[in-house]
C-alpha cells in the first residue's frame, strides 16, 4: 500500500472497520433526559371579543369577584385581571 489512500469501497471490501460518522454517533441518555423533565409551554391567555355571550365570558374567565345589574346590562369586575366586562342583553358590549 506505501502511502496510497485506499477509496472507502476497497477498505469496506477488504473488511477495515471505520469510525461512524459524528452525526450517526448517538447522543447520550444524560442529554436525552435533560429534555425529559422539562414541563410544556403554559397555554395561552383566554380571550374574550365584542358581542360574545354571557356563557363565554363565564367559560373563559370563570365567575366574577363582582357583578353588577342595571337594567338590561351587567358589569363583570375580574379584580384579578384588572378588568371590567359590561353586557348588554347578554352580549359583550364593553371590555375595560
Amino acid at each position: 500500500m506505501g502511502g496510497i489512500i485506499m477509496p472507502a469501497m476497497e477498505l469496506v471490501r477488504q473488511g477495515v472497520r471505520t469510525a461512524p460518522a459524528p452525526e450517526a454517533v448517538a447522543k447520550p441518555a444524560l442529554v436525552q433526559q435533560q429534555y425529559e423533565n422539562v414541563p410544556p409551554p403554559p397555554a395561552p391567555a383566554p380571550t374574550i371579543s365584542m358581542g360574545q355571550s354571557k356563557g363565554q365570558v363565564l367559560a373563559a374567565f370563570g365567575e366574577p369577584q363582582r357583578k353588577a345589574a342595571a337594567g338590561p346590562k351587567e358589569i363583570f369586575f375580574y379584580t384579578d385581571l384588572k378588568m371590567k366586562v359590561t353586557l348588554t342583553n347578554g352580549k359583550v358590549t364593553s371590555i375595560d
